[in-house]
């Protein structure tokens, strides 16, 4: 499925309409406007367009997100809800961006989305956050991003996505 369109030069300039052809050819429902906007953030060359398309394609294909929630899947894509669920799913996807595109952007979009995912569950009253926690979150999500060697920060940004999962209980 991904091979017809990766044939096809991928710019900055036709990077939506070659996602909303293979959406249509394979069936795949195509994200709202936002959604598709907030995904490519940050990407400046062709090779990130490129690179985040193809990202986004193989999420669509292989991806356990919309197999594992596709109500709120198709909420994202409508743009119907904007509440903590859709947080979750958009920080799903913003991490499965940054598994297959590690760069500087999609860890600093996803540190966003855990933030203000953080702020709404502490708003809410469903956790009480310790100081320790978030200060080891905080340490963690400094040395990921201020770190220019990709192994190193990939590591930094797993262990601090382990301990925002500790810290806001979605583990």
């Amino acid at each position: 499925m991904v091979h017809d369109m990766a044939l096809r030069l991928i710019t900055k300039n036709n990077y939506c309409e070659i996602f909303c052809a293979w959406c249509n050819k394979n069936g795949i429902p195509i994200f709202s406007h936002e959604i598709l906007m907030e995904i490519f953030t940050g990407c400046e060359t062709d090779e990130d367009y490129s690179n985040t398309l193809l990202a986004l394609f193989d999420i669509l294909i292989n991806g356990e997100l919309f197999k594992t929630w596709p109500i709120l899947w198709l909420s994202l894509m409508n743009n119907k809800d904007n509440g903590l669920d859709q947080l979750k799913m958009r920080l799903g996807l913003r991490l499965e961006l940054f598994a297959r595109v590690p760069s500087g952007t999609n860890m600093m979009l996803a540190y966003n989305l855990m933030e203000e995912l953080t702020l709404k569950i502490y708003k809410l009253g469903q956790v009480t956050m310790d100081d320790k926690s978030i200060e080891r979150f905080d340490k963690l999500k400094n040395l990921a991003l201020g770190n220019k060697n990709i192994n190193e920060r990939k590591l930094a940004f797993d262990k601090s996505i382990a301990t925002f999962k500790k810290l806001t209980q979605l583990i």
